[in-house]
């Protein structure tokens, strides 16, 4: 016969209300998200772990909005949320993959710095298979802050 697990709760009580709420559950989580941000500023110890848990909830929806109970919360950042190009290295890989030096001050302009068009480089990825390989070794993920509103 097994034993019934009763799922882990943590309840708090919200300052200023009195109101008791689990923030294990995502709903509570994103409602006390959605105090805190209307009564509080700055990133504290509790913030972030509902954050973190609006997060795991996003994750194992596929989605980066929830639609929960009582608010909705919207998740950004995260390991490999933000891609960054080294557009030096980019125009150089492009040149030796023979794409025309028109096409690369296209994808890639000179201003100070080189700074790839993400519109441009996406024809280029699906033209040519040299052309993508160029622009996939250009490129590193970077982990973006995680962050979450909820509404």
């Amino acid at each position: 016969m097994s034993e019934l697990v009763k799922p882990m709760s943590a309840e708090i009580v919200l300052p200023g209300t009195g109101e008791l709420v689990d923030i294990v559950t995502p709903d509570g989580a994103g409602y006390t998200l959605a105090y805190l941000d209307r009564w509080y500023t700055g990133d504290g110890e509790l913030r972030d772990f509902l954050v973190d848990r609006l997060h795991e909830e996003a994750e194992r929806r596929g989605t980066k909005t929830l639609h929960l109970e009582r608010v909705t919360v919207v998740v950004w950042g995260g390991p490999d949320a933000k891609v960054e190009t080294d557009g030096y290295e980019l125009r150089e890989r492009l040149r030796a993959a023979g794409l025309p030096e028109e096409r690369i001050e296209a994808a890639v302009p000179m201003v100070i710095t080189y700074k790839p068009d993400g519109r441009v480089l996406r024809q280029l990825r699906g033209a040519n298979p040299a052309y993508a390989a160029a622009i996939d070794a250009s490129q590193t993920k970077v982990h973006a802050k995680r962050g979450a509103k909820a509404q």
